[in-house]
């Protein structure tokens, strides 16, 4: 499964097409900082939904995720890589040039998984999930070292699916 971490990525350039540069005040406290994309920015990206991106915070490459915050607007979470790499603290100013990210970041879905959502009908609706959630559930089946652990996890993500949590 490919890892996917928001963070810095180190010598990322703009390419041609990118979404209009802004500032934005950082805002939040603890691990939610964030800022607000102005609307004319997330109306670039011409979705409602979670956004794969790539961008420029400050002139540090980062690799996030653009999050839905209703009205076609969204929010870019700052987490501590990002802030502590470029020096952000709540109430300051940053530039931000974000651009969608070419790479998909689904995860992949092993085949005992697959073959077990396809046989509770839950499939469909786990693969609309956004890719960190489905992420974070493949982890952890990933993570089990033993057989019976493995399917007990596979059990409570079809469980998951069919109450409608995604996390």
């Amino acid at each position: 499964m490919a890892n996917y971490t928001p963070g810095i990525v180190p010598g990322l350039r703009p390419p041609a097409d990118t979404a209009p540069e802004f500032t934005a005040v950082a805002y939040g406290h603890g691990l939610n900082v964030a800022v607000n994309l102005p609307e004319e920015v997330s109306g670039w990206f011409g979705e409602q939904r979670h956004v794969s991106v790539l961008g420029l915070l400050d002139g540090a490459g980062i690799q996030a995720t653009l999050a839905p915050r209703g009205g076609g607007r969204h929010r870019l979470y700052l987490n501590n890589e990002m802030r502590s790499a470029v020096g952000i603290e709540v109430g300051d100013r940053v530039t931000i040039t974000p651009w969608r990210d070419p790479d998909p970041r689904d995860p992949e879905l092993p085949e005992d998984v697959r073959t077990a959502f396809d046989a509770a009908a839950v499939l469909e609706s786990f693969l609309a999930w956004p890719p960190s959630h489905r992420r974070e559930y493949l982890v952890a089946i990933e993570d089990a070292k033993r057989p019976e652990t493995r399917w007990r996890r596979i059990e409570q993500t079809i469980a998951a699916v069919e109450e409608g949590r995604e996390s």
